[in-house]
């Protein structure tokens, strides 16, 4: 009865192993298992590698043997310890009784030295296989013998040691040439990737503020390559307000270490306005910063594409006022500055009655229309630097902030009451009209929520009230605007 497989060592070196040594039979692995088998007049005698699932033979004197199941494997036993491996009967052995090896096939003694090696210059020795002889009757091993074996075992490891460091050395010699290789390979990438993205390195030495640039950090500067080059004259390349940014970034570096990653503007030698990322790190030598070093990156093109994307998001297409996502955005730091300093705001949410009476009647086309002379109706002069926005459909929202305008809020709107009474150009006897409901924002604390909530209500009860009219929510107490005050009130509101 063979131990069972869970409590052998699994050897996972050995895949190491077959990667270096590899499973072709070698002319001096094969004499020295020859002579083995010789000089002990055993019938068989071979060197394996255990792996964790098979135990293969890299030399054996019957060539058929290449490979068994790790489960049958006598060597896997002897490679628990330093020391050889001698049963005289492994019919009597429990550990290999029944092995098909021994009741099968018939084999008897065995004898085997581990054979132990270092995978890695560094490592540390480990086991992988075995020198070992094998007969099909038992017999006795003595001391004599013990030590020849021993002998030949020692030959057996320092030819699997040579092979494996050989192998080792061949594949370091590769892997230096195609380092070499692949060193200069990225050289002449990076100048060509330097060149499609737009992108530099450069060093500052500290000692003399004198830098070197790449060949594209010249090319984005627009100066002759070579040119000498000082932090000072660099510099000089940026507005005032990012040159005093970058020098800032660049003083915090060399005092606290702290790399930088900035954009900002930046004007050629051409005269060419442009949008540059500059990078950069401390380069230490014995712990003292002696360089900065980084990288110097054109990113105009991207910058005004996700300038247009931002501008594009953030307003709406038809109407060309903000959108919600703006609005929601703005709402803090449009109020913030009045309402800190005790200044009321007003809120104003405006729906389009009859919207969607036009859209059926007279087409898309009119409808975009009226929507187009409303944001032309909120962003009148007279509305001084009010925000307005659509918020989606025939829905938009105006928030107040000149002090005149919220002072006299209910003339105000209901001169927007007036103005929003429009009819498209095709149909001029129909007229939409806008509901309203507003609010009157004079705790610092009410947030965009809150007041849109409020507004929000406000609007629900004009609509029920009659189009065309307006409820102010104010104090806790809605207002009631009519349509249409004196002309006088109105000019006020003015």
């Amino acid at each position: 009865m063979t131990l069972p497989t869970s409590i052998l060592p699994c050897l996972p070196n050995a895949n190491a192993v077959l990667e270096l040594l590899g499973e072709r039979r070698q002319p001096q692995f094969d004499g020295l298992a020859k002579a083995t088998a010789t000089m002990f007049g055993c019938p068989l005698s071979a060197i394996t590698v255990v792996e964790c699932d098979r135990q293969w033979f890299k030399a054996a004197t019957d060539p058929s043997l290449t490979e068994i199941p790790a489960e049958q494997s006598i060597c896997r036993h002897a490679l628990v310890g330093t020391d050889l491996m001698v049963v005289e009967d492994l019919s009597k052995d429990p550990r290999f009784a029944g092995n098909p090896l021994v009741t099968e096939e018939g084999m008897r003694f065995y004898a085997g030295r581990p054979i132990w090696v270092k995978i890695a210059p560094d490592s540390e020795a480990v086991p992988v296989g075995a020198l070992c002889m094998i007969d099909f009757a038992p017999r006795s091993f003595s001391a004599e013998e013990r030590d020849t074996l021993e002998q030949l075992g020692t030959v057996a490891q320092t030819l699997v040691q040579a092979a494996i460091d050989a192998a080792v050395a061949e594949r370091s010699a590769e892997q230096l040439t195609e380092l070499l290789a692949d060193q200069q390979r990225a050289h002449r990438q990076l100048r060509q990737g330097e060149k499609i993205a737009g992108f530099g390195t450069w060093r500052l030495c500290l000692a003399d503020n004198h830098l070197e640039w790449s060949d594209q950090v010249y090319a984005i500067h627009e100066v002759p390559k070579g040119q000498e080059e000082m932090l000072e004259d660099a510099l000089s390349f940026y507005p005032p307000s990012d040159r005093a940014i970058l020098s800032a970034a660049i003083d915090q570096a060399i005092s606290t270490g702290r790399s930088y990653d900035l954009e900002v503007d930046f004007i050629t030698a051409k005269g060419r306005p442009r949008r540059v990322r500059a990078m950069g790190e401390v380069e230490l030598d014995h712990g003292k910063p002696v360089a900065l070093i980084g990288v110097f990156q054109d990113v105009t093109e991207r910058y005004r594409l996700e300038q247009a994307l931002i501008h594009k998001a953030n307003t709406d297409e038809l109407t060309g006022i903000a959108s919600r996502r703006r609005f929601n955005e703005s709402f803090d730091a449009k109020t913030y500055a009045p309402r800190i300093s005790g200044q009321d705001v007003a809120l104003i949410l405006i729906d389009l009655d009859r919207f969607k009476e036009a859209n059926d009647r007279f087409g898309h086309a009119v409808g975009d229309e009226l929507l187009m002379k409303t944001g032309k109706v909120l962003t009148a002069p007279w509305l001084k630097d009010s925000f307005a926005a659509r918020l989606g459909g025939d829905e938009f929202v105006l928030l107040i902030t000149d002090t005149r305008l919220v002072a006299n809020l209910e003339a105000t709107i209901d001169r927007l009451l007036v103005n929003l009474r429009l009819a498209p150009s095709t149909a001029p006897d129909f007229a939409v009209s806008g509901t309203i409901g507003a609010v009157r924002i004079g705790d610092p604390t009410m947030d965009r929520e809150r007041a849109t909530g409020l507004a929000d209500r406000a609007l629900y009860r004009a609509k029920e009230r009659q189009r065309g009219s307006a409820v102010l929510s104010q104090g806790g107490r809605d207002i009631t605007v009519p349509q249409a005050r004196s002309a006088k009130a109105i000019n006020r509101a003015a």
